[in-house]
């Protein structure tokens, strides 16, 4: 699952890339989709939200704007998707 504000890197994870790379802290894991959008939406936008506050002087913040969720890819694209989870944390 991956949460954007304008959507702007979603579509070389969704088609365009022929690799792709990620690389996770472990506590980003979800036991299931409900648990990831709770997380989305309960601790991550919150935090994200509080970041772009105090970047820019609390002139902007952030939204919700789109949601990527991967469920599995077609072999036909012929595309490498690699998980990359690291046990110390990656940002939030």
């Amino acid at each position: 699952m991956i949460a954007s504000a304008s959507g702007s890197q979603l579509g070389p994870y969704a088609f365009s890339a022929s690799n792709v790379i990620w690389v996770v802290g472990s506590q980003k894991i979800a036991r299931n989709l409900e648990d990831g959008l709770r997380r989305v939406k309960e601790f991550v936008m919150p935090h994200e939200e509080e970041r772009m506050k105090a970047r820019t002087g609390g002139k902007m913040g952030t939204m919700l704007g789109k949601l990527m969720i991967f469920e599995r890819e077609s072999p036909s694209l012929g595309r490498k998707l690699t998980l990359i989870l690291v046990r110390e944390p990656t940002g939030d």
